[in-house]
């Protein structure tokens, strides 16, 4: 389960109008390579938990590498104009 491989994921982002990728617990910084190879990373955001008491909306994706992305987790990717 999850995005697979690194190819497959590249593909669909290149012609995506914009993403939502589920299941980025399990290669969460593997996913943000391939975000900021792509120039994606700075318009992705993650939401963690959403609408739970310990619900996290993260725009600084760099802030969680390394962490232990919770399962219910989903990282937006906007590829036009920031979400500012």
């Amino acid at each position: 389960s999850g995005v697979g491989c690194d190819d497959r994921l590249e593909k669909t982002l290149a012609v995506a109008d914009n993403a939502v990728i589920l299941k980025t617990y399990r290669q969460f910084d593997r996913i943000c390579d391939v975000l900021d190879d792509r120039g994606l990373k700075e318009n992705s955001v993650l939401v963690s938990c959403c609408g739970l008491e310990n619900q996290r909306v993260e725009r600084n994706l760099d802030a969680l590498r390394g962490e232990k992305i919770p399962y219910l987790s989903l990282l937006l990717v906007k590829k036009t104009k920031s979400w500012e």
